[in-house]
């Protein structure tokens, strides 16, 4: 689902394939704090304990934003 507020920041959050376990943000734009806590509210509100945001390696802006706001990296499976 596409998340708006009425501050212009967005928020593509969802279950994917495993609603009960997780949560995937697709991408976020503008306050990315509002938009992190937002799926962080979500994923209390289901239940679930793991959000997953997979980007490219060379989006260093997403990572900082990702690791400044308490999610922590782990490198995708091989």
């Amino acid at each position: 689902m596409v998340y708006r507020d009425a501050e212009g920041n967005v928020a593509v959050v969802g279950g994917r394939f495993m609603t009960e376990r997780q949560l995937h943000v697709g991408l976020f734009s503008g306050d990315a704090k509002k938009c992190l806590d937002f799926a962080k509210a979500m994923a209390a509100e289901r239940g679930v304990k793991s959000i997953h945001c997979l980007y490219p390696d060379h989006m260093v802006d997403v990572e900082k934003s990702l690791l400044g706001n308490g999610f922590t990296m782990r490198g995708s499976p091989s």
